[in-house]
Parts: structure tokens; C-alpha cells; sequence
């Protein structure tokens, strides 16, 4: 995020680059757990690689949406962005 306010000339907020990164961090690792596949290791190493990437995924969605309500939905107030967050962060998951 720090990257893109000041390094990129688009003169862009916290917010704007924040989303960006939450978009861009999201992890593919089909290409490294087929590598690991094919090598013959263990398998609980590839269930951890795709786990970890779940979890990049999921963070990814919350971070896009939070920025995504803090843009595009001014008239938010702070405890509606709390409730969005806790939402997001624990709803998740049960589900």
C-alpha cells in the first residue's frame, strides 16, 4: 500500500491502495501444490499449502470489502463498520 501512494504517479489514498493490496494478495497455488505432488511428498504438506492459501483467499475478501464499504459508502458509521467487520471476520467462518 505504501508502494502504491508513493511510488505510482495516480496520487491515490490509503483506502484506493489498501483495496488494491487486498486484491493483488490473493495466492494461486495449484502450479507449487502439483509441483509437490509430483515429487512425491508428503501429503499433509500439499492439505497445508492449499490451506494457507484459503486463508490468503478469505483474508483477501475481507480486506476488498471493507475498503470497498469505506469508498463507495461514505454514509457508513463507525459501528456499522464494526458490524460489517465482525461480520465478515466471524460470519465467515461459520458458515
Amino acid at each position: 500500500a505504501a508502494f502504491l501512494m508513493g511510488g505510482l504517479p495516480y496520487g491515490w489514498k490509503l483506502k484506493e491502495s489498501v483495496m488494491l493490496g487486498g486484491i493483488l494478495s490473493a495466492t494461486d497455488p495449484v502450479a507449487v501444490v502439483a509441483s509437490i505432488k509430483d515429487m512425491g511428498t508428503m501429503p499433509d504438506l500439499a492439505a497445508l499449502i492449499e490451506g494457507e492459501s484459503i486463508l490468503n483467499d478469505g483474508t483477501s475478501i475481507v480486506v476488498f470489502e471493507l475498503c470497498y464499504s469505506l469508498m463507495f459508502e461514505p454514509d457508513t458509521t463507525k459501528v456499522q463498520f464494526f458490524g460489517r467487520t465482525l461480520e465478515l471476520v466471524i460470519g465467515g467462518p461459520i458458515l
